[in-house]
C-alpha cells in the first residue's frame, strides 16, 4: 500500500467516502461497490468537488469523470460545435485539475465510463487505494441519451490528436485517473464503424443535395408559374377595370337615359294635363257658345215669331189702311205710317241679320281656334311618345349590349351586399 493510500485510510473503521456529484450512474455504480465493503463506507454524496473538500477536511472525495474523448462526443452528438466543444471541454478541464492539484492526497479521480461499463476493476483499484475491500457491483449501462456515433467520436478524437494544449491537458487528466482509462482514441472498430457511418452521411448528403436541387427546380417553376399568374391576375385586373369602366359609363348613360325617360313622361303628363285641361275649357266654351246659339236661336225665334206678327200687324194695318183710306181718304198719311213701320221692320230684320253673323262668325272662329289647339297639342303628344319610345329603344341597347352582359355579375354581387 503507498503512502497515499494509508494517509486516507488510517483510522477508518468506518471510512466516510465523500462523492462529487456526476452522472446518475456512475454514483449508482459507486454505491453498489461501496455496499459490500469491509470495513464499511459511508457514501456522501456533494453538489461539487469545492463542497466535498470543505464537508470534511481528512476523508476522501472521489470524482467520476467523463474521459476526454468520451466528453468530446457527447457534447458534438448533443449540438455543439468542434471548436466550442473542445474549448469548453479545456476550460472545464482546467478548472477541475486546478482544484484537484491543491488536495492531490485526498482526491481520487475515476473514468465515469469505465466505472459504469467495468465496475469490477475500478473496484478493485479503488479498494487498493482506500486500503478496504470493496464488494462485486453489476454493470450499469450509461447511455448517450441517443445512440453512439462513431463520426463524433473520430472527429472528437482529431480535435484531441490536433491540439496541443488539449494534449497536455488530456495526459494530466489521464495521469490523475484512477483504474482503467477509456482510450484517447478509435480502435479498428470504431474508425470501420466511423468509416461506414462517414459514407452514409455522404450519401445522404448526396440525396440532399439532390433533393435540394430537385427543390431549386421545383421553387423555379413554381417562381414562373406565379409570374404567369400574377401577369394573368394582372390582366383579369385590367380587364375588370375596363369592364367597371363601361359599367359605369353605362350605368351614368341609363341613369341619363331615366332622367330623360322621366323627364318625357312628366313633360307628357303635364302636356296630356294641358291638353285635358285646353280640351275642358274649349268644351265649357263650346258649350258656352252652344247655349247662346240656341239662346239666340229662341231669340231669333221670338223675333221670327215677333216679325209674323208685325207681317200679320202690317197686313191687318194695310187692311185697316185701306179701311182708312176708304174711309178716310187720307192716303199718303197712311202710306207713310206704312212705310215708317215697314222700315222699322226691315231695320229689326237687319239688325237680327247682324247678330246672327256676328254670332256665327265668333262661333266658328272659336271652334277653329279649338281645332288648332287640339291639333297642336296632338303633335306635341306624338313628339313626347317618339321621344319615350326612342329612350325606351336605348335602354334595351343599352341592356342588349356586351358590357352590359358581361357585368351582370358585378351587378347581382352589388345587389346582394346592398340587400339588409
Amino acid at each position: 500500500m503507498s503512502q497515499t493510500q494509508q494517509d486516507i485510510s488510517v483510522g477508518s473503521e468506518a471510512l466516510r467516502l465523500l462523492v462529487a456529484e456526476g452522472e446518475a450512474a456512475a454514483l449508482e455504480a459507486v454505491q453498489a461497490v461501496a455496499e459490500g465493503a469491509a470495513p464499511p463506507i459511508t457514501v456522501v454524496r456533494c453538489e461539487s468537488v469545492e463542497a466535498a473538500l470543505a464537508l470534511d477536511g481528512a476523508a476522501p472525495v472521489l470524482v467520476p469523470v467523463r474521459a476526454p474523448l468520451d466528453h468530446l462526443q457527447r457534447a458534438l452528438q448533443a449540438g455543439a460545435a468542434p471548436e466550442a466543444a473542445l474549448d469548453a471541454w479545456r476550460e472545464g478541464c482546467e478548472a477541475l485539475l486546478r482544484v484537484c492539484r491543491k488536495a492531490r492526497r485526498r482526491v481520487v479521480m475515476v473514468d465515469a465510463g469505465m466505472l459504469a461499463s467495468r465496475p469490477e476493476t475500478v473496484a478493485e483499484a479503488l479498494g487498493a487505494r482506500l486500503g478496504v475491500h470493496l464488494g462485486p457491483a453489476e454493470t450499469v449501462q450509461m447511455g448517450h441519451g441517443s445512440e453512439v456515433s462513431h463520426v463524433h467520436a473520430a472527429i472528437a478524437a482529431t480535435l484531441l490528436a490536433n491540439d496541443s494544449r488539449a494534449l497536455e491537458l488530456a495526459d494530466e487528466f489521464e495521469a490523475m485517473l484512477l483504474g482503467p482509462v477509456t482510450p484517447r482514441t478509435l480502435g479498428r472498430d470504431g474508425i470501420s464503424a466511423a468509416a461506414r457511418e462517414a459514407a452514409a452521411l455522404a450519401e445522404e448528403s448526396d440525396l440532399l443535395r439532390e433533393n435540394l436541387q430537385q427543390m431549386h427546380a421545383d421553387a423555379e417553376r413554381l417562381l414562373g408559374e406565379k409570374t404567369e399568374l400574377e401577369a394573368n391576375l394582372e390582366a383579369l385586373r385590367q380587364e375588370r377595370d375596363r369592364a367597371s369602366g363601361e359599367l359605369s359609363e353605362a350605368r351614368q348613360k341609363l341613369d341619363a337615359a331615366d332622367a330623360a325617360r322621366a323627364g318625357l313622361e312628366a313633360r307628357l303628363e303635364e302636356q296630356r294635363a294641358s291638353a285635358e285641361d285646353a280640351s275642358r275649357k274649349a268644351a265649357q266654351e263650346v258649350s258656352s257658345l252652344t247655349e247662346e246659339r240656341d239662346l239666340l236661336r229662341e231669340n231669333l225665334q221670338q223675333m221670327l215669331g215677333e216679325t209674323e206678327r208685325l207681317l200679320g200687324e202690317k197686313t191687318e194695318l194695310e187692311g185697316r189702311v185701306e179701311s182708312l183710306n176708304s174711309e178716310l181718304g187720307d192716303r199718303h198719311l197712311l202710306k207713310a205710317q206704312l212705310d215708317a213701320v215697314g222700315r222699322q221692320l226691315e231695320e229689326a230684320r237687319e239688325v237680327q241679320r247682324l247678330r246672327e253673323s256676328v254670332l256665327g262668325a265668333e262661333i266658328l272662329q272659336m271652334a277653329a281656334q279649338a281645332r288648332q289647339e287640339r291639333a297642336a297639342l296632338a303633335e306635341e303628344r306624338d313628339r313626347l311618345t317618339a321621344d319615350l319610345q326612342a329612350a325606351r329603344d336605348e335602354i334595351m341597347r343599352l341592356r342588349e349590349s356586351t358590357s352590359w352582359k358581361v357585368t351582370a355579375p358585378l351587378r347581382a354581387a352589388r345587389q346582394g351586399l346592398s340587400r339588409p
